[in-house]
């Protein structure tokens, strides 16, 4: 069972998908084979979860490209054969850990208290009040504490993308990552580069240049003749309508599905 938990951990699906129910009820097993060998080696490993992970981590199966390709679309679209790797959304905790890394606020040391939602350490050490969970979490199908959760649901709202839009912890990711933009690079072109670079972990493509250089013009007009609003949006440290044109392209960058999906 243990075994099947961290397979579905690592690839989104367990060898056997009713991870709730492992026993003579649920699903048989994909590869019934690989989950004996994978349980035996647990054993071998003295119960080390790590290097169980580690076991499967570097193996050819899991190094694969979740690029979807044609011919298994009619023959494997769930991918239970494995000639892929799968793609899936971040979990709650990891999506809000994703942006404050992004943008440089994520504090990354190790131990100590627990934590409110909107503080810079990492998800695992949020407070987590029973079933009162921060509703940034609940966007993304964090389950309450009240009761045992072997497997997370994964939606895909409007909610979600309103969340990465508008949540504050969200708009000083990209507040911060505007900022360290402006003072990375002096030409736009490069300081789109740099947030791609730093959200999605690739350069933007000419066609992504054209589209935030477009969407960069015409939020430095529009807040040139707002002030307040540009106020409201850049905070107080970045010159107003410049930066708030460029938190508009990191909120923007930061909303992409790339952001927040394990590929």
């Amino acid at each position: 069972m243990t075994a099947n938990q961290i397979w579905a951990h690592l690839f989104g699906e367990g060898l056997v998908t009713t991870i709730a129910d492992f026993g003579t009820q649920g699903e048989q097993p994909s590869h019934p084979e690989l989950l004996d060998w994978l349980a035996s080696e647990f054993i071998k490993r003295e119960w080390s979860r790590k290097e169980l992970i580690r076991l499967i981590v570097n193996s050819s199966t899991y190094r694969q490209s979740s690029e979807m390709r044609d011919d298994l679309l009619t023959r494997d679209a769930k991918n239970r054969l494995l000639a892929r790797q799968n793609r899936f959304r971040l979990s709650a905790e990891n999506a809000r850990d994703q942006y404050l890394a992004a943008s440089g606020l994520l504090d990354r040391s190790i131990g100590g208290a627990s934590i409110k939602p909107d503080a810079k350490r990492r998800g695992m050490y949020v407070q987590i009040k029973r079933a009162h969970i921060d509703y940034m979490l609940t966007a993304f199908d964090a389950p309450t504490t009240v009761q045992s959760c072997p497997k997370r649901e994964r939606s895909n709202t409007p909610l979600q993308a309103l969340t990465l839009m508008n949540d504050p912890l969200f708009l000083e990711s990209a507040r911060e990552l505007a900022r360290k933009a402006l003072i990375t690079a002096d030409d736009n072109r490069n300081r789109i580069s740099y947030v791609f670079r730093r959200t999605v972990a690739r350069e933007p493509t000419d066609e992504d240049v054209a589209d935030l250089t477009k969407l960069l013009g015409e939020s430095q007009k529009y807040y040139a003749s707002k002030p307040d609003a540009a106020e409201k949006v850049a905070g107080k440290y970045l010159d107003v309508a410049e930066g708030a044109a460029w938190v508009l392209l990191a909120r923007t960058v930061l909303n992409v599905d790339e952001v927040i999906t394990r590929e």
